[in-house]
Parts: C-alpha cells; sequence; structure tokens
C-alpha cells in the first residue's frame, strides 16, 4: 500500500513561524491544530498520551525534528502535523 505524504498531512495542521514557548507547548499547539482541523474529536486523551509518550522516551531524531506520536482508541488513522518555529 502507498501512501502519499496528501493522505496524511491536512493543510490545516501546518504551522509555520509558530511561536512556542517550549517543547510541552509545541506539543500541546501540535494536538490543537489535530483537534480544530476536526481530525481528532477528544483533544484531552490525545495530548495526554503524545505528552506520556514523550516523558517515557524523547521523540527528537536530531537538527531539530521529532516524531511525536503514540497510542490511542481517539485516533483510527495515521495523521501528521507540520510545524516549525525559530531557532533560539
Amino acid at each position: 500500500m502507498d501512501i502519499k505524504i496528501s493522505d496524511i498531512l491536512d493543510p490545516a495542521c501546518v504551522a509555520l513561524n509558530l511561536e512556542v514557548k517550549d517543547k510541552t507547548d509545541a506539543l500541546n499547539k501540535m494536538v490543537d491544530l489535530l483537534a480544530k482541523s476536526g481530525k481528532v474529536q477528544d483533544r484531552v486523551t490525545l495530548g495526554s498520551v503524545i505528552l506520556e509518550r514523550e516523558r517515557l522516551m524523547s521523540t527528537g531524531i536530531g537538527n531539530g525534528v521529532a516524531l511525536p506520536h503514540g497510542k490511542t482508541n481517539v485516533v483510527d488513522r495515521s495523521m501528521a502535523v507540520l510545524q516549525r518555529w525559530p531557532r533560539r
């Protein structure tokens, strides 16, 4: 099965030049984008799952890139968010 980026990344889930205070703020804003786009109905549960997964082990892969993820029954398919913020 071939998956295209357009299958999982909705333009409504892209935020460029985003201002964030810290990693937790960035993760919360990621979940907010998914909720505002209608991709996720239970923002609280997804947020908790993502933050707990990050607490167990960072999803950072280097060079300022991270792939936060988690398993929950409030998400029924793969989806992505693209965020970018200025380096500090």
